[in-house]
């Protein structure tokens, strides 16, 4: 839990909550890994059951999904080496811009592919150990 105090004599609580289950969609039961962000209140300053992210984990313990406050729900995914390869939008939360709703990553951990509406597209790709082309904006016809 982080507490912050305000100038104004007020304050904001940001809690932390821990304690991932196979029963609540993880790949391991533990208590060590978080589950929930919850964020303050905006009248209250305290933190909200509502006002959440709520991640769930693979065996691993790396995340496999997160549904932020907004409901966007981001679905990660892994090559056989643990590194994460994709972070989709698998649903979109109300009131949240749909232009980018995929993110793929290369074996060096950099972002190489970002779909946008409309065929367009980011692209970028790593050369060599670190070396990585610009990543340019791109329309298809």
């Amino acid at each position: 839990t982080v507490r912050v105090v305000l100038p104004s004599g007020g304050q904001q609580v940001t809690e932390w909550v821990y304690g991932v289950t196979t029963s609540g969609g993880s790949g391991l039961n533990s208590n060590d890994l978080v589950k929930e962000v919850r964020y303050p209140d905006p009248s209250t300053g305290a933190s909200s059951s509502s006002s959440k992210d709520v991640l769930t984990v693979n065996a691993l313990g790396q995340p496999l999904t997160m549904t932020d406050r907004n409901g966007t729900v981001h679905t990660y995914s892994y090559d056989v080496l643990a590194r994460q390869t994709a972070d989709a939008i698998t649903t979109l939360g109300s009131g949240v811009d749909g232009t980018v709703r995929f993110r793929d990553y290369d074996s060096h951990d950099f972002l190489c592919r970002c779909p946008f509406q409309a065929g367009r597209q980011n692209r970028g790709n790593a050369e060599g150990f670190g070396a990585r082309e610009t990543i340019a904006t791109r329309r298809e016809e």
